[in-house]
Formats: C-alpha cells, structure tokens, sequence
C-alpha cells in the first residue's frame, strides 16, 4: 500500500500533539500519527466517532489542534477549499495536515466522489499555507496494475502484489497517489 507507508514515513517528522482525523473512518491512522490525544471525525456514526460531522463545518476551537489527518477525503468533499481552509483554523501555529488523495483511481463512495486532484491544484487548496510538500506516489506501471487489478483478475494477481509495490520509478506524468504534509 503506497499511500500508507508514505504515511508512515512522513509521520516520522511530526510532533506530538493533539490530533484529530478527519474522515476517520476505522481509524487506521490512530497507531501510525504521533499524538497526545486522538480524536476522530466521521460523518458516519457506524464508526463510533468521537464527532459526528461533515468535514465542512467543523466544531472545534480555533488554533486548537496541532495535527489534522485527511486521507483520502476530501474528493468526497462538494467544497474542498471549505474543508482546507476549515483546516487551516483550526491548527496552532506550526500545526500540521497530512493529507492524501486519489487521482488515477477508479471511482468510489458514489455519488459523493466529485474530484481528482493534481500537485497544482494541492498547491492551490493549500496555499495559506506556510510550507506545503506533495509526494507522488505511483507510476505507469502501478496506474495500469490498478485498473486491471480491481476490474478482473484480482484473485490470481494479488500474488504479485508484493511485487508491484517494490517497482519505482519517477513518472510525474501518471501518479496514483498524492500525499501532502502543510504545515501552517
């Protein structure tokens, strides 16, 4: 899972400190994210969040938070930059949004998928931000194990998984994942 361990990697370099991930879901980030207090938002009370919300509106304190995690979220968002932003208020100075987003990815939680996004466009829902780095994840190769992976041959090609995975090189040209780290 590329998205994942870039996780794992990038969160290496955050601080402890209260967190809050939004769009939590089964809160697969919990155990990976540095923290003092974890809280988790969900619009889904399936989960058990400790907020029921949209990522639109979010209750919580200005400056309130030191870390805000997104994954794989806000293409679900009608107003992405509402959520960015709603994001921004809320972490002190110095906070941290770790972020993730498909964009060669088939389509997922419908009707409510409604965007891909680019470095550029990342950039530009970030760009109150003070430092913002994106990291490409993917390449050809992975674009194409994706698509013939989920539509036919999973279950005689998830032996090659381990395999694919192993398999980089720089293809700014057809990235799968985007994961970024702003920091305010």
């Amino acid at each position: 899972m590329l998205v994942q361990d870039k996780i794992r990697q990038i969160s290496k370099t955050i601080e402890k400190g209260k967190a809050l991930d939004i769009g939590c879901g089964t809160s697969p980030n919990e155990s990976i994210i540095p923290h003092t207090e974890y809280l988790r938002l969900d619009k889904n009370k399936r989960f058990h969040p400790d907020m029921v919300s949209e990522a639109h509106d979010l209750c919580v304190k200005d400056e309130s938070l030191n870390t805000v995690v997104m994954t794989e979220i806000l293409e679900h968002c009608h107003d992405p930059q509402r959520v960015v932003d709603e994001t921004h208020r809320i972490l002190n100075d110095g906070g941290v949004c770790l972020c993730s987003v498909p964009f060669i990815y088939p389509l997922h939680g419908k009707p409510n998928d409604y965007f891909r996004f680019t470095e550029y466009g990342l950039n530009h829902l970030f760009r109150k931000f003070k430092t913002v780095e994106i990291h490409r994840l993917g390449n050809r190769l992975h674009c194409i194990w994706e698509f013939v992976y989920f539509r036919y041959f999973h279950l005689i090609l998830r032996y090659f998984l381990p395999l694919i995975k192993r398999i980089h090189f720089n293809d700014e040209t057809y990235p799968l994942h985007y994961v970024l780290l702003a920091r305010k």
